[in-house]
């Protein structure tokens, strides 16, 4: 790995040089052509991102760059930028690019036909790569800067519905693209692909943000109150996640769903189950999985047995454990479901869980203790 200190610190990681290694070996025919193409690859890519961090670091923002596997990235810190700052921000690599490429074509001109052919290959190599990838990056295709580009522009027209719009086209344009890709170009078409499943998976995170997650004062005022929280000052924490829900408009999304799973948390640690529960449920659909452990845990304690079942079902969906799946055999014996029952045990038997037989005594299991099948798997526990 290379790093280069400065204004905008540079890593350069050897994925980086493999991948380029790899297109410029597939594209010359000699050790001298192999070097031209990786230095033209590597001033491009590297440009690019400049492009990005300067105009970034204009707007008073920190920068640094890394050449990765498939690219570079540039990494920003500092304030929030404006909708047109941070449009240009994303523009100014593309832009960069489109540069250099006519800086390569500016030097076929200069060669006027001179016979140097290291020359020729250096500048129209520059021309030809830069053009194709700047026009390929501006594809409205997240994490293409195209993609990129058309969100910052429906985010501004239409807020946070503006993203999942932008998301929506760009898993459509990314899915036309990969499958008529495939036909020709295969790894250009898996890309996209890839492109697409991405952009379907920070869509499902999007859908549940609202314009309040947006909001600049509430995600402070969320930071200070997990900040207090963790030094453990429970009764201030307290205060703050109910402001949050008191300041949130639309009472919902995730910065509201957080601030309610952190006072559900507190409530139940001070043995206010009851309260935990009601409150915790009306950010059911919003929860993350640490905040639906704990409903479901709730449900089951309040013996609220069927919404149990139901949101045990969820949470194996998402993170299929051992305790999941034996809180999921409880519920469903203190309902009198054997078969259900049985097969959550033999599950969180498949999974590692430890001390069967102890665990077998919980008096939950007494509404079907007698029941044969039970008595069965018990004394298979023996065997």
């Amino acid at each position: 790995m290379i790093k280069i200190g400065g204004k905008i610190p540079i890593t350069i990681h050897p994925t980086f040089w493999l991948i380029a290694g790899f297109i410029s070996l597939v594209n010359t025919t000699s050790v001298p052509d192999f070097f031209i193409w990786m230095g033209v690859i590597s001033l491009s890519v590297l440009v690019h991102e400049f492009g990005h961090a300067l105009a970034a670091l204009a707007f008073g923002q920190k920068t640094a760059v890394e050449l990765v596997m498939l690219g570079g990235m540039t990494s920003r810190k500092g304030k929030k930028l404006p909708f047109w700052q941070e449009f240009l921000v994303v523009f100014n690599g593309p832009f960069a690019g489109f540069l250099l490429c006519a800086f390569g074509w500016y030097g076929l001109t200069l060669l006027d036909g001179a016979d140097n052919y290291y020359a020729f290959l250096t500048f129209s190599s520059l021309m030809r790569i830069n053009l194709v990838w700047s026009i390929l990056n501006l594809i409205p295709v997240i994490p293409l800067d195209g993609g990129y580009l058309l969100s910052i522009l429906l985010e501004a027209a239409f807020g946070v519905r503006g993203v999942k719009i932008g998301l929506v086209v760009s898993i459509a344009i990314a899915v036309i693209i990969g499958f008529f890709s495939l036909l020709k170009v295969g790894l250009l078409g898996s890309l996209f692909l890839i492109f697409a499943f991405e952009n379907y998976r920070a869509l499902r995170s999007y859908k549940l943000m609202t314009e309040d997650d947006r909001n600049e004062d509430i995600q402070q005022l969320f930071y200070e109150a997990k900040s207090i929280y963790n030094k453990g000052l429970e009764d201030e924490a307290l205060a703050k996640f109910h402001r949050i829900r008191e300041v949130t408009i639309k009472k919902k999304g995730i910065v509201y769903s957080m601030a309610t799973q952190y006072i559900a948390e507190i409530l139940h640690r001070h043995g206010k189950d009851s309260e935990a529960y009601e409150i915790l449920k009306g950010v059911e659909r919003s929860l993350l999985f640490d905040g639906l452990q704990l409903l479901h845990n709730l449900a089951y304690d309040l013996r609220d047995y069927k919404k149990a079942i139901r949101l045990g079902n969820k949470c194996f969906q998402v993170n299929g454990n051992h305790e999941t799946a034996f809180l999921n055999a409880l519920s469903n014996a203190c309902i009198g479901d054997i078969r259900a029952t049985l097969g959550w045990l033999q599950c969180a038997q498949r999974l590692g869980v430890e001390n069967m037989i102890e665990l077998l005594k919980n008096p939950g299991f007494d509404a079907i203790r007698d029941q044969v099948q039970f008595q069965k798997f018990e004394r298979s526990l023996y065997a």
